[in-house]
């Protein structure tokens, strides 16, 4: 997930979609809080709730080449 504000749009559509059994990764160098203290807080809520869910955008794209090389 990217987006504007992670303490409330990235982490509400985070959790709605934990409850319905979505494992979710948050690329966290491209979301922003409201205030630095509520972007650590909401990471650090979402971290709790899917161990592993946090990501920065280096190993996302890491991932996007290696599938693009296994369908080659």
């Amino acid at each position: 997930m990217i987006g504007g504000h992670t303490d409330v749009c990235v982490h509400y559509t985070f959790v709605d979609a934990h409850q319905h059994d979505y494992f979710c990764r948050v690329v966290e160098d491209c979301v922003a809080g409201s205030s630095q203290d509520a972007h650590d807080a909401a990471l650090k809520a979402m971290e709790y709730l899917q161990t592993g869910a946090r990501r920065n955008s280096a190993e996302v794209m890491a991932a996007f080449e290696v599938y693009q090389e296994t369908q080659s």
